[in-house]
């Protein structure tokens, strides 16, 4: 049993339908960021500001990792990237 989460982004749900994930729906996108892609899992923040996206910053890939910072998301199938912080 793993104590620490698995790496995940949070949206709003808003920014979550662009992607086209539904609300209520687990849903994946990719995130490049620092020159790699990493597919992530998303949850649901409502709290988030709008274009606004958060990563937990203490584990796997971003322990250590500089943030704020600036990637592009898609859907994990590809497609329409989009530009956020995180």
């Amino acid at each position: 049993m793993s104590l620490a989460p698995s790496p995940y982004i949070a949206l709003r749900p808003d920014d979550a339908k662009r992607l086209q994930i539904e609300p209520g729906e687990d849903g994946e996108v990719e995130l490049e960021w620092d020159g790699r892609v990493y597919p992530l899992l998303v949850r649901i923040d409502e709290t988030l500001p709008k274009g606004l996206a958060a990563v937990p910053a203490g584990i796997p890939p971003f322990a250590g990792a500089p943030l704020p910072a600036w990637g592009r998301l898609r859907p994990a199938a590809g497609g329409r990237m989009l530009r956020m912080a995180s």
